[in-house]
């Protein structure tokens, strides 16, 4: 079965099977984590994961951790073959994501945490908020749509 006759639930296994985390596979894919985690378990996929390491004995050096096949950018118009900027973030936000539901000791939350927040900051230089994103983020803030248009004025004057 060549790499375009699988499904995206056998990619996603590959992938889980060669320990990637759940977000970062739901990232990559365009999907929820909760169908992951549905397949994973429909699949015993944990199980197989903690079969395989059970059975592998590593007499060599361990391989570098190699990037992950790209997720499909949600925003983007062209194909490309290699990761941007963003994809890349957006993969390393669900790792460190993942790893920090994944982990109980304080330092490591704290550290991973601030990784993260770090990530996200960079995330909104890499790719600013579009003007509907703002507008959505305002009425969940609960601001009513004159208020947003009184905001926008002022700080379209003050900027001015």
């Amino acid at each position: 079965m060549s790499h375009h006759d699988k499904t995206i639930e056998d990619r996603a296994k590959e992938a889980f099977l060669a320990g990637e985390t759940i977000a970062a596979i739901a990232q990559r894919y365009e999907l929820s984590r909760r169908t992951i985690e549905r397949w994973a378990k429909a699949g015993n996929w944990h199980e197989e994961r903690d079969r395989q390491k059970t059975n592998v004995v590593s007499i060599t050096k361990p391989k570098t951790k190699t990037a992950p096949t790209p997720a499909p950018a949600v925003r983007a118009k062209r194909q490309s073959s290699e990761m941007d900027e963003l994809q890349i973030v957006e993969l390393a936000i669900a790792d460190l994501a993942g790893a920090l539901a994944g982990t109980e000791d304080v330092r490591s939350m704290g550290g991973l945490a601030g990784g993260l927040v770090k990530l996200l900051e960079y995330r909104r230089k890499v790719s600013p908020p579009t003007a509907a994103e703002l507008a959505e983020t305002m009425f969940d803030l609960g601001y009513s749509p004159a208020e947003l248009v009184a905001e926008l004025k002022a700080k379209w004057i003050n900027h001015a």
